[in-house]
């Protein structure tokens, strides 16, 4: 085990740390906090060092660095830290697609929808969440803190509108997600789907992105009563639920 014991908040390394903390380093390195999503990053390989106030014998494999409760608070995102914070690496997975279908965030802008959609998608067996647009990225703490660790069990990658296309020529359905009045009810549609597709959750406030829309083959919505809407990432647990009986 490497270890290292810092005690000064003006050293060089935390000062990084705090860049990271704050999004400000040009890599995608991220800080987590809660051991539940530390372990999960530990255990997809991208925990690279534990902050911690005593050496964890569980993270023997990486940089354990020793500081005190001060900085532990100065660099978590929590306003009761845990004492312990990781340092993750974020870059985009180089998973094969394998004809797996994939769920796309069409500028979902909210990092605590985007996190529990991860985890959403996680639940019910969808491991490719791919971004689109403004969507929050990956590395946002929110994010991470909203997905509980789920993100790092995940393939994600941001993908623009040729990508999309592409995905249709190789067989892939683009379903989206609208109120639309050509949209059908989810329930009917599941019974239509029968091929690998794409399912979109778009921007609550702007709908779905026109150039997605176009290539959209089936529009689906959620027959709800009493109100106009769900929030995205609701709407997305119920949608994914219906749909992972197709895998089934």
């Amino acid at each position: 085990m490497k270890e290292i014991r810092i005690t000064s908040r003006k050293n060089e390394h935390i000062k990084q740390l705090r860049l990271i903390k704050e999004g400000k380093n040009d890599d995608n390195l991220t800080l987590v906090s809660g051991l539940n999503s530390i372990r999960m990053a530990h255990q997809s390989g991208l925990l690279k060092e534990i902050i911690c106030l005593e050496k964890m014998e569980e993270f023997s494999d990486v940089t354990n660095t020793l500081v005190s409760e001060d900085i532990i608070k100065l660099l978590s995102a929590h306003v009761s830290p845990s004492g312990a914070i990781g340092v993750v690496a974020l870059d985009e997975p180089e998973y094969p697609l394998n004809d797996e279908n994939i769920v796309l965030l069409d500028n979902v802008q909210d990092p605590g929808n985007v996190g529990t959609i991860y985890r959403n998608a996680l639940a019910f067996s969808f491991k490719h969440v791919y971004s689109f647009g403004d969507t929050a990225k990956w590395t946002n703490s929110k994010v991470i803190q909203a997905s509980e660790g789920a993100l790092f069990h995940l393939d994600f990658r941001k993908v623009d509108i040729s990508y999309l296309k592409n995905l249709k020529k190789i067989g892939y359905k683009i379903i989206v997600t609208t109120l639309g009045k050509d949209s059908i009810d989810l329930e009917s549609a599941v019974k239509k789907i029968n091929s690998k597709f794409v399912i979109v959750f778009s921007n609550e406030g702007h709908g779905v992105n026109g150039n997605i829309d176009a290539l959209a083959d089936l529009r689906i919505k959620i027959n709800i009563k009493n109100i106009d809407s769900l929030n995205v990432a609701s709407a997305s647990a119920i949608t994914l639920f219906c749909l992972d009986k197709l895998n089934s």
